[in-house]
């Protein structure tokens, strides 16, 4: 183990810090000095990794022994896995995501794995900002002052619709289809983009970073929950609407929703259970002997 200790010299000399390039250890051993990125080793002179990225088979379009898709201007790889770029047109408060995966860690950094690493925020989900693949939609801008949501959320919670109702009008760019409003795009991409465009959300007392589709999938749990429903038949009505706008004659089979939706309904499902008319419709369900309802 390397002693991190190191005692200042009468002469100045940079051979004494090894901490160079992005913080990271240059490793002069055998004369290859190669820096230490902790999964793998990267040759600063011809820009390259010593090994393949072990996330290759998820960036097909880059070369899986390039430093940083070739733009280390812009862009830091903390650990030789994932891809961070700096703030958005260097505007306050605004970002572009721009890398990452869907894992445990709610944090969203900025400058990561810099001296500089900050996090802006926490992810509504670990599915927040991300394709039903798990990977982050690049692109996306987050911006902190975005107030839009938390005002859809404010009405809609203080006065929810009625359950047809609400279904009536939660698709196609109805009134409660909240990741549609606003959008003039035409492409897929650019539409997806727009979908999972960033906003703060303040939900019972905890703050989040959630996207426009968090924020439409977040309202359809609360309702299923303060509906009395349990979330098996609520998983099973979302799935069956979900079946219903794919269906064609090529696609005939039931579908399910994917996690980036089911992980925002979860969360809404969960605070409209807990609802005084959640608790109320539920015991009403019971003693008309309907469906069982089970939080599971």
């Amino acid at each position: 183990m390397r002693n991190k200790v190191r005692l200042a010299s009468a002469t100045i000399s940079t051979d004494f810090q090894p901490f160079k390039y992005n913080g990271k250890e240059l490793d002069r051993s055998f004369g290859l000095d190669w820096y230490d990125y902790g999964a793998r080793w990267m040759d600063g002179v011809g820009g390259r990794w010593s090994s393949m990225d072990p996330l290759c088979e998820k960036y097909y379009s880059v070369s899986p022994y390039v430093y940083c898709s070739g733009n280390p201007v812009m862009i830091v790889d903390p650990d030789g896995r994932h891809l961070e770029v700096s703030r958005y047109k260097n505007k306050f408060g605004v970002y572009e995501v721009v890398g990452g995966e869907a894992d445990d860690d709610l944090n969203i950094y900025l400058d990561y794995g810099t001296e500089n690493q900050t996090i802006i925020g926490r992810a509504l989900t670990e599915y927040s900002f991300m394709y039903d693949n798990g990977k982050a939609v690049k692109g996306a801008i987050i911006d902190l002052y975005d107030v839009s949501g938390q005002l859809f959320l404010d009405k809609f919670m203080k006065k929810s619709p009625f359950i047809i109702s609400y279904m009536l009008n939660a698709q196609g760019g109805e009134i409660y289809d909240f990741k549609e409003i606003g959008n003039i795009e035409t492409t897929d991409e650019e539409i997806t983009i727009y979908h999972n465009r960033g906003m703060s959300v303040n939900i019972n007392g905890k703050k989040y970073l959630a996207s426009a589709r968090d924020v439409g999938n977040f309202v359809a749990g609360y309702m299923a929950g303060k509906s009395g429903l349990s979330w098996d038949i609520a998983r099973l009505g979302f799935d069956a609407l979900e079946t219903k706008q794919n269906l064609s004659l090529k696609n005939l089979r039931f579908m399910h929703e994917e996690l980036p939706t089911t992980k925002a309904q979860w969360k809404g499902f969960e605070i409209g259970h807990e609802t005084p008319e959640g608790r109320t419709m539920r015991e009403v369900i019971k003693s008309v002997g309907g469906i069982k309802s089970v939080h599971t």
